[in-house]
């Protein structure tokens, strides 16, 4: 069963390099104020963004799994693939990531808002491991 929240990390997994900068400013908007910060200069200084366009990434976000942890209401675990493109010494090359991420939420005080996409909460901390990676064959 999904998570109001899980598809929202759509955001940040699936890149469409024609609205990859409206994608993350929404992603943004969906955390609390540190959070955003702190992302923001992890993006910044991991030069994430800057990669992504240099090798003209693109991939698509799977949910496969989402739940809410049993001992917190406020924490989600959402298992998605996300299968990468990009262009590695001049060829197209793709890559299947399996991404296990657990999102920490919090209530916003304002409610649900177009900010917080009607779900009435925010992303307070990410946790995200790779739990496999691969090459996809004949992409």
């Amino acid at each position: 069963a999904e998570t109001a929240f899980s598809p929202r990390l759509g955001l940040l997994y699936r890149i469409d390099p024609a609205t990859r900068g409206e994608d993350i400013r929404r992603a943004l908007r969906q955390m609390i104020d540190q959070s955003a910060v702190e992302f923001a200069k992890y993006l910044s200084k991991e030069r994430i963004l800057e990669t992504q366009r240099a090798e003209s990434w693109q991939s698509t976000w799977d949910v496969q799994e989402s739940s809410i942890d049993t001992r917190d209401a406020w924490t989600i675990q959402v298992i998605g693939t996300q299968d990468v493109t990009r262009i590695v010494n001049g060829a197209p090359s793709t890559e299947r990531h399996q991404l296990q991420v657990r999102v920490k939420l919090a209530a916003d005080p304002e409610g649900r808002t177009d900010r917080n996409l009607r779900t009435g909460c925010r992303g307070v901390r990410f946790e995200v491991k790779e739990i496999a990676a691969a090459p996809v064959a004949g992409a």
